[in-house]
């Protein structure tokens, strides 16, 4: 269960994620950050990606949503990451595999690219994720 229902705020909307068509279906990949009230202000950031069909019932977790505290707008620990959803390519047995960043904030050099098969879930390939700075 996320902490309260997530509402879409275009004034507020901050990089709230992507959605790529794959087939019949959708790839949904999301953040959210949630603030909660003063005096003990903290932001928590939730990420994920999941597949649904076009009427939006049928949702299946490929990355469940992760909690994460932000400190500072940033992932202070190196366990977690931020996912980002990029696209799709075809597997070898006919299906889409979605493409997936693994960013971590606390050590740029751990962040990866990934192809997942949303079906199982398995991570297909992974390589060291080109991060560019402005």
């Amino acid at each position: 269960m996320l902490l309260r229902q997530l509402t879409v705020d275009p004034d507020q909307a901050a990089d709230a994620g992507e959605v790529v068509p794959i087939g019949s279906r959708y790839a949904v990949g999301f953040r959210a950050r949630y603030v909660t009230a003063a005096p003990a202000s903290d932001t928590l950031l939730i990420t994920g990606v999941a597949t649904t069909d076009v009427d939006l019932r049928e949702l299946l977790w490929v990355v469940r949503p992760r909690r994460i505290r932000l400190t500072g707008g940033m992932i202070r620990t190196s366990a977690a990451v931020r996912y980002s959803l990029r696209g799709t390519v075809a597997g070898s047995g006919g299906g889409a595999l979605l493409l997936l960043d693994e960013i971590a904030d606390v050590s740029p050099l751990d962040s990866r690219a990934t192809a997942v098969d949303p079906a199982t879930r398995r991570i297909v390939a992974a390589q060291p994720l080109a991060l560019r700075c402005p």
